[in-house]
């Protein structure tokens, strides 16, 4: 897993970056993603519901995900669960395209995409925070603060998502429930790090969310499965330590 320069990547690269990630509007990370040549992806119904990726027509499981450097996957479908991480949570994005077996082992024969949570740039306070309202009394919000001085940088973040979902089955549906599907989120994130004068730099990363979908269930005789739903949590913790002693 050695570090290159994009402009010398022989592979198809694409990379998201903060600003980007603005001017998109994307309210999520599967819509951020659907936008990159390459990536398909299935949505099991609404906001927040599980959602398949596909990458030049490999399997969904055969795409490596990393954030900050650590793989994260689904012990349930198989595939990480995009859907529930916030995109006022990440700093960049970068998908690699086609097969990396070589560099990143055997999850990787679609391709890898690697996101990177917040990081303070340790040049002085930057606060921000955002706030959103849409239909079917949908809400998102989120507060952080990033930076630091010296050799030394932060960041600490914290998003919420809240709404009354979509029913997206029809009558004639089997399982359909006359409801709408909700989903709620809350979600946070913390790195640090700390660049010493001997040339040992050390970096610390914990992202967490939960979680909670309404979906519908019910039984082919309609006698169970009513107001079925689902909590999940995903918690992603990572520390790094690089001395490189010969630097100028």
């Amino acid at each position: 897993r050695t570090e290159q320069a994009a402009s010398a990547s022989i592979a198809a690269l694409t990379v998201i970056d903060r600003q980007q990630i603005e001017r998109s509007q994307a309210q999520s990370v599967p819509e951020l993603l659907q936008r990159v040549p390459g990536i398909s992806l299935v949505n099991n119904g609404g906001p927040g519901k599980s959602t398949a990726l596909y990458m030049r027509g490999s399997n969904s499981n055969h795409v490596l995900v990393l954030i900050d450097g650590i793989k994260v996957g689904s012990v349930t479908s198989g595939g990480a669960d995009l859907q529930d991480l916030s995109v006022e949570l990440i700093e960049r994005i970068e998908v690699v395209r086609g097969p990396r077996s070589s560099l990143y082992g055997s999850e990787a024969i679609g391709g890898v995409i690697q996101i990177f949570t917040r990081k303070g740039d340790g040049q002085g306070t930057k606060p921000f925070f955002s706030a959103g309202y849409g239909t079917h009394d949908s809400y998102q919000g989120s507060v952080g603060v990033s930076g630091g001085a010296g050799n030394g940088w932060y960041s600490l973040a914290t998003s919420s998502a809240d709404g009354d979902g979509l029913n997206v089955k029809t009558a004639d549906a089997s399982g359909y429930e006359d409801d709408s599907d909700g989903y709620r989120n809350l979600s946070g994130s913390l790195r640090a790090g700390y660049h010493f004068d001997s040339g040992l730099e050390l970096d610390g990363s914990l992202l967490q969310s939960r979680a909670h979908n309404d979906f519908d269930s019910v039984s082919s005789k309609r006698t169970s499965g009513f107001a079925a739903n689902a909590d999940s949590e995903q918690k992603v913790v990572g520390g790094r330590a690089r001395f490189s002693p010969l630097q100028p």
